[in-house]
Parts: structure tokens; C-alpha cells; sequence
């Protein structure tokens, strides 16, 4: 080994532990946004849907319409058959026509699986269904602000600003449904 590449050693192995000290540092951020994310929608909904007191799923659409429906969609999962019609809503409905009810959204068939049972889904797992929508909402909104070349604290502002003001929120109250596309 020449003298010139015994020195060019160390100075490769200091870059590749920079290397691993940025990347692991980089995860670290990303872990505490997505901490930041999830909690807090979790704090400023969650507290109401354990007392019992819904959120979401209190008037209008969200009652008469988003409610059947997860629950019609908990029960043919968990009797293993797709849910493809809906028996109970104006004398039978297509839920492959109906996109707003979410009958092949992947989020809405793990939370049937994990939180449903043959009998439906509780009111208390659809209220976590539609927080874990504002924590997508939140990321997918600070994700386009840094890629639309935003500073990290803009970023963290335009995702809360997002997902909590305006028509996103107002959604969610709503018509669960839409808010999960704008999610």
C-alpha cells in the first residue's frame, strides 16, 4: 500500500461515517414530524371519541351515509366476500359505483379487518379511521411544500395549515368520504 492510499483510508471511512451520521439524522426528522403528525389530530380529536362524544360521525352525510357504509363493508369482509352491493341504502346500491363510500380504499379495508368484527366497526375505531386521514393529509401536504422548494418550518405550517383550517376540516365532519380524497 503506497502512502497515498493509506492516507486516502481514513479520510473515506470519515466520510462514509458523515454519511451514516446525516442519514441517520435525516430519519430522525422524519420520525419526529410523522410523531408530530400523529399527534396532533390524536390531541385535538381523539379525547372526544373515547368519552363517546363522536367527532365525525355526529349529522348529516357522515351519519346517514359514511357510517352504513363502513359498517356494511366490516360485516362482508369479515363474512369473506367482497363488498361489491349494498342491500340497505334505496333499495340496493353499487358500492363499485359509489367511490365515495370507499369499498376498495386499502386504509378503509385495514381498519375493517383490524377494528371490525361480523357484527360492524365501532363508532370509536371509524373516529381513529378519520384522524389517521388527517396525519396522510398533513404528510402528503408537507411533502409538496418541500418539494415545491419550501423551508422545513414553512413546510410544518402549510401541513398543519392544510389539514386543519378550511374545507379540509370542514370535510371531515361532513362528508368523510371527500375528505379521504383530499387527504
Amino acid at each position: 500500500m503506497t502512502s497515498a492510499t493509506a492516507a486516502s483510508a481514513p479520510a473515506a471511512s470519515a466520510f462514509a461515517r458523515a454519511g451514516a451520521a446525516f442519514e441517520r439524522s435525516r430519519i430522525l426528522r422524519w420520525l419526529a414530524l410523522v410523531g408530530l403528525y400523529c399527534a396532533l389530530p390524536a390531541a385535538l380529536f381523539l379525547p372526544r371519541a373515547f368519552r363517546g362524544t363522536s367527532t365525525f360521525f355526529n349529522h348529516g352525510d357522515a351519519i346517514e351515509q359514511s357510517y352504513p357504509w363502513a359498517v356494511t363493508i366490516a360485516r362482508a369482509l369479515h363474512a369473506g366476500h367482497l363488498p361489491l352491493w349494498n342491500a340497505h341504502s334505496q333499495g340496493g346500491t353499487s358500492f363499485v359505483g359509489e367511490i365515495q363510500s370507499g369499498a376498495f380504499y386499502p386504509v378503509t379495508w385495514a381498519f375493517a379487518w383490524l377494528f371490525g368484527s361480523p357484527a360492524g366497526i365501532e363508532l370509536v375505531a371509524l373516529e381513529c379511521w378519520v384522524i389517521v386521514h388527517f396525519t396522510i393529509a398533513m404528510l402528503g401536504m408537507h411533502w409538496l411544500a418541500r418539494e415545491l422548494g419550501g423551508s422545513r418550518i414553512s413546510a410544518i405550517f402549510a401541513a398543519m395549515a392544510f389539514a386543519l383550517l378550511g374545507p379540509v376540516l370542514f370535510r371531515a365532519s361532513a362528508q368523510v368520504g371527500i375528505f379521504f380524497g383530499l387527504a
